[in-house]
């Protein structure tokens, strides 16, 4: 991941001033670098002064239906989301007060601020957010195919395949591990419409590495 990361900025670094990478994210990639994927409605929620102009939003979630993770169903489990200058900018107070269930994507945060070292986050912080909405439209996710996804239904079940698929690698004791790759965006696609900001597009996948 590190490697991958060191080549797009080389690649961003070679360019012209005024170029500018564009990076989306898959649906496979999301659910691959989450530790906890479910289905879940928030008990209660509490915002956060943070340092500087951050504020963290601590929320309690009753997990309804978990599609990955090691929590089950009918667990509480606390999430934190961090924004600068503003707090909830998820609505998540709302949310508590409607009993409203979404789709959250969190892992472990490492390296971003020591008052959520070693907690849930959201897996994608501090934009374009991976907690979804049944009743809203998806953002800024795209599968691998260079499609725009929109649905939710289509994100929980390509993200079901992808925690099914990854399970079943663990099960039949297969000598690889799982990494990041990026493509290159095709200029005509949909996903390029989407994210065209001046110069190259490039879209997070999952790549599989046998062991040598």
């Amino acid at each position: 991941m590190r490697i991958a990361l060191f080549l797009l900025i080389c690649v961003a670094a070679a360019l012209p001033a005024s170029a500018e990478i564009a990076v989306g994210y898959t649906a496979e990639w999301i659910a691959h670098q989450s530790r906890l994927v479910a289905l879940a409605t928030p008990l209660d929620v509490e915002n956060i002064k943070g340092p500087g102009q951050v504020w963290f939003t601590r929320v309690r979630f009753r997990l309804d239906d978990v599609v990955k993770g090691p929590e089950s169903k009918g667990d509480a489990v606390t999430i934190y989301d961090f924004s600068r200058k503003e707090s909830d900018t998820l609505a998540l107070d709302k949310a508590r007060k409607e009993s409203k269930q979404i789709l959250v994507f969190a892992k472990v945060a490492e390296h971003m601020f020591e008052e959520i070292e070693g907690k849930y986050t959201f897996t994608r912080v501090p934009q374009f957010k991976s907690a979804y909405y049944p009743d809203q439209v998806v953002s800024k996710v795209f599968t691998p195919e260079f499609r725009l996804l929109t649905s939710l239904d289509e994100l929980l079940k390509r993200t079901r395949a992808q925690v099914a698929h990854e399970s079943d690698l663990i099960r039949s004791h297969w000598k690889g591990n799982i990494g990041t790759k990026w493509l290159e965006v095709p200029l005509h696609s949909e996903a390029h419409r989407h994210l065209y900001a001046g110069s190259l597009c490039y879209l997070w996948v999952p790549e599989y590495k046998e062991d040598k």
